[in-house]
């Protein structure tokens, strides 16, 4: 793991997503700002890499992070619901 990230920020770990700085709401779009809420820690910002109706992909510092919901939810419109509890998957160095 990138020594950029927080210890307690491990595969497993649970995390939500916030708005960025300078923004109201969380953005998925690949290459997005977004701040992510560790459950301990201080709150990490990161841009969005990828990020499909499973998962998502963010970046922070050099290091990569695979997100999937602990339990995925649907919003009125039918698409994931991404607030709520997060898991950390994975945790790869950005190549």
């Amino acid at each position: 793991m990138a020594s950029d990230i927080p210890e307690p920020l491990t595969v497993g770990s649970l995390v939500a997503f916030s708005a960025a700085p300078g923004h109201s709401q969380p953005d998925f779009y690949e290459g997005a700002p977004i701040t992510l809420v560790p459950g301990v820690g201080e709150p990490l910002i990161g841009r969005v890499l990828a990020h499909t109706s499973e998962e998502v992909a963010v970046a922070i510092a050099d290091t990569r992070l695979t997100l999937t919901p602990v339990a995925a939810t649907l919003d009125e419109n039918g698409s994931l619901d991404y607030k709520g509890a997060w898991t950390v998957r994975s945790v790869t160095p950005l190549a």
